[in-house]
């Protein structure tokens, strides 16, 4: 029995609902459920709460900020298979070629992907890796790198580890080598351009599960670390546009064992000698803007708000860069893909649990 037809009720993990939430929200949005006594649970750790108002109370928690649509809105996901249940399709680790080497199938059943799971600069490869269940997951791991699907009161969670150290081989990286990626990746069911929304609500809750640093010689607080990190790809989507084609990427780092908070900033995606870049402009908002908590704490942390805002400060800073300049038109930007998961520069080996995914686009019925 696939984990999305059980009833609400028998729910207990913070994000048990998993693949439910999309129509939670939408039913929410209809009025067909009430909100419950959210008002009386305070505070981002959600796994304090009783069940009984949880469903209600992750989607409150998610669109609270935004209010809900006014006449002539609508609310419509941008993601689907939230609670990965189709499994993974395992992409090479050769960077810039995305040639399928497997699939990871959840507990759930057997795979049927609409999300990649991208490895680039690995010295492993998952597409290759047999399901290993034990202690409540359903897990698969190469040697360096693991992904695990949560069984029993644990789904649907899932966990993505990286052992750095084991991938550089017990030395320390200089600057300009490539570092290992593990990222659940995917093209977005629905890409509205940027003049026809009104909002992006996003939702995820994230436990730090592992960060072990490997201080040895040659280790640079500045360089080495490991991000947990959340992209979307802001694309000129229109043929008629000069600058059709072009994009940025616009992020969100969840963690960064550097900071408990990492700050605003903008970028080039630079390539070096021994590892190339995309040379497009990175723009990557304040993790305070959605969230009081920080994933250092080791324990389940709900990030949640509006993208939107920060979308359009990216595509402005872009411009105020002389980048993207063939096109000031917002509806000429869509947005169209995104990944989620760990880059890690330096010999740390890091694991993070997430689960309660949700990406949305408030935009106009009229559409």
């Amino acid at each position: 029995m696939r984990r999305d037809s059980r009833p609400f009720g028998e729910c207990r993990h913070p994000c048990r609902q998993g693949s439910k939430f999309d129509r939670c929200v939408k039913r929410l949005r209809q009025g067909l459920i009430g909100t419950g006594p959210a008002g009386l649970i305070h505070g981002p750790n959600l796994e304090r709460a009783a069940f009984a108002p949880l469903c209600s109370l992750v989607v409150v928690l998610a669109i609270a900020p935004l209010g809900p649509p006014a006449l002539g809105q609508a609310l419509i996901p941008l993601i689907d298979d939230v609670a990965f249940d189709r499994g993974l399709r395992v992409w090479s680790p050769i960077a810039g070629r995305k040639t399928a080497t497997g699939a990871l199938a959840s507990s759930a059943g057997p795979p049927d992907p609409v999300w990649g799971l991208a490895q680039w600069h690995s010295r492993f490869d998952l597409g290759g890796a047999h399901a290993v269940d034990r202690d409540g997951w359903h897990r698969f791991f190469d040697g360096a790198k693991s992904v695990a699907f949560a069984t029993g009161d644990r789904a649907p969670t899932l966990s993505l580890g990286v052992d750095a150290d084991t991938e550089y081989q017990g030395r320390v990286p200089e600057q300009g080598d490539p570092w290992p990626h593990l990222l659940v990746e995917r093209d977005l069911v629905s890409t509205p351009s940027l003049s026809e929304l009104i909002a992006v609500p996003f939702a995820v809750q994230l436990k730090l599960a592992r960060a072990e640093a490997m201080h040895r010689d040659g280790w640079n607080p500045r360089r080495h670390t490991a991000q947990f990190v959340c992209y979307l790809v802001v694309r000129n989507a229109n043929r008629e546009s000069a600058g059709f084609g072009d994009y940025y990427w616009f992020g969100m780092v969840l963690y960064d064992t550097r900071s408990p908070a990492p700050e605003e900033q903008s970028m080039i995606d630079r390539g070096t000698a021994r590892k190339s870049g995309t040379e497009k402009f990175i723009h990557q908002m304040p993790y305070s803007a959605l969230a009081t908590e920080s994933v250092h704490s080791g324990k389940w942390v709900h990030v949640q708000g509006d993208f939107l805002p920060h979308i359009r400060k990216g595509l402005e800073a872009a411009w105020s860069a002389g980048l993207l300049e063939k096109s000031r038109e917002w509806s000429d930007y869509r947005l169209e893909a995104m990944n989620m998961g760990w880059e890690v520069t330096g010999p740390l080996n890091v694991t993070m649990e997430i689960c309660g995914l949700s990406l949305h686009a408030e935009v106009s019925s009229a559409r």
